[in-house]
Formats: C-alpha cells, sequence, structure tokens
C-alpha cells in the first residue's frame, strides 16, 4: 500500500522509512517470500501493510571484531594447563555445550568424549602427552577422525566443534575454548622463536585451503579487504589435500573453492618476516599425512586476488581466492572485519 514498516518498541529492529504515512498501532505482515513472518500483537487490522521487496527490517546488532568478542576478553583470562584434567575437561565442556546449541543428546556427546579419551589414552605417544606435554596433547585432539554422531550437521569432528564455537563466541563457554586454544597455540604461535631453519617452512611460502563457499558470501572477498578470521584455520603445503576437501564439498552439492594462502618467502630464513602465528602440527593421528599448517584463531589475511568460477559446484573448477597472511597477528587492527565463511 505504499506504507512503511514500523518496528514494534523493543523488537530489536530499527525502523528504515522508505516514504508515506505512518499509521501508528498496526500490526507488520510480512510479505510471502521476504523471509519474515508475521506476528500478530492484537489490536483492530485497519490495514494490511506489507514489507517491500527488500526487507527494510534489520538485526540492531553491532557487527563483530576481535576488539569487542567475548574470545578476546576470556584469552586474556586464560592458561594453558598443565594437568590433563583440565584439558580434558574444558573439552567435555565444549562438546556438551556444542550438543545443546544443536539439540543433540547428551548421552551421544558424553559417548564421543570417551571415544576421544579413549584414543588419547590407548596412544602411546597421546598417553605420555597427556601425563607430561599438555600442548602436544591439545594438538593430537586437534586432528582425531572420531566423529559426533547424530543432528543435521555432517563431519563433527573435536576440529570442527571447537571451530563451531570459536564462531559462535558464546560468552558461556569461550573459558574453556579458550584454555583449549591456549594449549594448542603454544604450538602453532612461533613468535619468539630465535632460529627460523629451526621450523618448517612450505615451499615457496605457499599453503591450500579447500572446501566450501556459500554464494551468499561471494561479496566479501573482494581484492584489498583486510580481515580476521574467527576461528582456527588449518591449510595443507600439498594441493592435493585442499583438493580433496573440494571433493568433500562437491559431493554434498556446495558450491566450492580453493584458497591459496601466501606466506612472507623470506620468513624460511629471517624470523623478523616469518608469519609469526602458524605452525606445522607435529603431533597428529595422521601422521604427516595432511602436512597440516594451523593458523591460530583470529589470524589476519588480506585478499590479493580472486577468479570465480562459472561452475563452482563442479569440484574440478572451484573458486579460486589468494590471500596474504600478515607476518604478525599483534601488528594488526583488532577492529578489523571478520571473514563470514572461510
Amino acid at each position: 500500500q505504499g506504507l512503511p514498516v514500523v518496528a514494534q518498541p523493543g523488537s530489536g529492529y530499527t525502523t528504515s522509512f522508505a516514504g508515506g504515512d505512518i499509521r501508528q498501532g498496526l500490526p507488520v505482515v510480512a510479505q510471502p517470500g521476504s523471509g519474515y513472518t508475521t506476528s500478530f500483537a492484537g489490536g483492530d487490522i485497519r490495514q494490511v501493510l506489507y514489507a517491500p521487496v527488500a526487507p527494510i527490517m534489520t538485526r540492531a546488532e553491532p557487527s563483530k571484531t576481535l576488539l569487542s568478542s567475548s574470545f578476546k576478553q576470556a584469552y586474556a583470562k586464560s592458561e594453558c594447563p598443565e594437568l590433563q584434567h583440565k584439558l580434558m575437561d574444558a573439552v567435555f565442556t565444549i562438546i556438551s555445550a556444542y550438543g545443546n546449541r544443536n539439540g543433540l543428546p547428551e548421552d551421544a556427546c558424553k559417548q564421543f568424549f570417551l571415544e576421544l579419551q579413549k584414543e588419547a589414552f590407548e596412544n602411546p605417544d597421546g598417553l605420555e602427552e597427556l601425563l607430561g606435554d599438555i600442548p602436544s596433547a591439545a594438538q593430537r585432539l586437534w586432528t582425531s577422525t572420531k566423529v559426533l554422531q547424530g543432528g543435521a550437521r555432517k563431519r563433527q569432528e573435536l576440529c570442527s566443534i571447537i571451530n563451531y564455537m570459536l564462531r559462535s563466541d558464546d560468552p558461556a563457554v569461550m573459558k574453556e575454548v579458550s584454555t583449549f586454544v591456549r594449549a594448542v597455540n603454544r604450538l602453532s604461535v612461533v613468535r619468539g622463536v630465535r632460529d627460523a631453519l629451526k621450523l618448517s617452512f612450505p615451499p615457496s611460502g605457499e599453503l591450500w585451503r579447500g572446501g566450501s563457499l556459500p554464494d551468499a558470501y561471494r561479496s566479501f572477498y573482494v581484492p584489498g579487504i583486510k580481515y580476521r578470521v574467527p576461528m582456527f584455520l588449518a591449510s595443507s603445503m600439498d594441493v592435493s589435500v585442499a583438493n580433496t576437501f573440494i571433493y568433500y564439498a562437491k559431493e554434498e552439492g556446495l558450491s566450492t573453492v580453493r584458497w591459496r594462502i601466501l606466506l612472507d618467502p623470506r620468513g624460511a630464513r629471517d624470523m623478523n618476516w616469518r608469519c609469526s602465528h602458524v605452525n606445522l602440527v607435529s603431533k597428529s593421528y595422521l601422521g604427516s599425512a595432511e602436512a597440516e599448517y594451523l593458523f591460530a584463531p583470529y589470524s589476519t589475511f588480506t585478499v590479493r586476488e580472486v577468479r570465480w568460477s562459472a561452475n563452482p559446484t563442479d569440484g574440478r573448477s572451484p573458486h579460486e581466492i589468494t590471500i596474504e597472511a600478515a607476518v604478525d597477528n599483534q601488528s594488526e587492527p583488532e577492529d578489523l572485519p571478520l571473514a563470514p565463511y572461510a
């Protein structure tokens, strides 16, 4: 009818005026296909109001950054655990919180935790690490291929669950998430290492990552944008590993993407240019099969080149995005935008 939609006070929405007369007290009726539902608060319906084709109601929520995140606050107060029960308590709490958010039975979460614990105790290296090397134990747990059963989500391995909770930034569980991250970062963050030659460095300073990228997030990745990734970012110096994950995404009918991650090649021999927040995963149930390099949560990247595929659901022609890793996260602004999908 040409009248604007007016948000109800306290609804959490803001009002955008497109022009026209404001009639107070009328309910908002969502246009079919707009993505909104209609809620009648009572009163006389004098005229049916329709939202325009482009919805004008938006959630009045500030954009999250590292600076405003619950993770930053929790991480500042956290420490790497010294005893295995502190690490495992954190892992169990994270799994339980994930289960609650996704409607999974408590028994399924408990069984998954027990399988992870058994795997660690039965592996000679894993047991030794739990008894005296917690950072290595945490990194090895990260590589477990055990899967949490149930729910609609696929590939519910511990690494995926940790990243899901990092992205959620739920303050109720960030203490435990930060505890796990602290332990893993002892090995992923190489700031302070004096001899670059003691660290593994990928050939030509290139790493690869493969997976899916929903079309809705393509507009974020434009050349020149600098951003942070609010989770661990796994990559490999072997492009075939990235291609395997592209294949998984293709089999699910998703748009695929191959990421090329550039490190400053001077970092191979000079710690001044060495990326300080990524390192080769050396403690793994998979051995060296994935040649995984793991970036710490909230690592900073800049998009250098984008090539959009005309047929991204075909794993043989994924989108191609080249990004450059910052040398040191601590030198980058904390209010950079967060990647919506990585």
